[in-house]
């Protein structure tokens, strides 16, 4: 009895650190894990599958204070060897906290975003997640050329043919939807909110006030984000 009681003491004398996880509602003062995102399910669970420290990173000049621009992302292969990741089997990535999903200006006001489906090739454009929660907001402004090979060199590169991108965009993340942000979306984004929604509809001002609106979905409607936490257990 007296040795089982020695252990016991010398057990609860020594501190040990467990990982717990926690739901946390996502909000701007979220702070996601760095890394890289394969997936939409990766960004969701707060779960990049690649970390940085795991990469080689070369970024662009960008003139653009949302935007990322990416040169390459380079990988050891099984052989220790660096070797490029294709753009395409990237849906985001999280610097510093800061979650931005990958774009691409395919066709004049034509925007591919995430991983879409079918063959598409992406070009190292990501653009910053501003507003953070159920709803979240970003915006992507770009320059679109019709020559590709004029398109990539720089965003201060204009010519008569390129056109300046400029669009403000929302996704909900219990549907995955992607879509412009305006007043008619925003009314089907937030309509299985019934009291807001009634009131958004009544609301003869409602075009202006849009964010408000998006805000007040987001405290109403918290959707939560797992968040591990290295916890000591004396």
């Amino acid at each position: 009895m007296r040795k089982y009681l020695i252990v016991l003491g010398l057990l609860l004398g020594v501190v040990v650190s467990v990982r717990t996880q926690t739901m946390t509602p996502l909000s701007n003062t979220f702070i996601f894990k760095d890394g890289l995102y394969t997936s939409y399910e990766e960004f969701l669970s707060n779960s990049p599958s690649i970390t940085l420290e795991e990469l080689q990173i070369k970024d662009l000049n960008t003139v653009y204070f949302n935007k990322l621009k990416l040169k390459y992302i380079k990988k050891r292969d099984k052989k220790g060897k660096w070797k490029k990741l294709c753009m395409d089997e990237i849906w985001g990535i999280c610097i510093n906290g800061i979650p931005h999903i990958q774009y691409q200006v395919y066709r004049p006001n034509k925007i591919a975003m995430g991983k879409p489906k079918g063959s598409f090739i992406y070009k190292g454009d990501f653009t910053r997640l501003r507003i953070l929660g159920n709803i979240c907001h970003f915006n992507i402004e770009d320059f679109f050329a019709s020559s590709s090979s004029y398109f990539y060199q720089s965003d201060s590169f204009k010519s008569e043919d390129s056109r300046f991108i400029s669009t403000q965009k929302m996704m909900k993340l219990s549907s995955g939807v992607i879509c412009d942000y305006n007043e008619r979306n925003l009314g089907i984004l937030i309509q299985d909110d019934l009291a807001l929604f009634r009131h958004f509809n009544a609301n003869e001002d409602r075009e202006d006030k849009l964010f408000l609106y998006l805000q007040k979905y987001n405290e109403r409607n918290p959707y939560l984000v797992s968040n591990t936490l290295l916890a000591d257990r004396e």
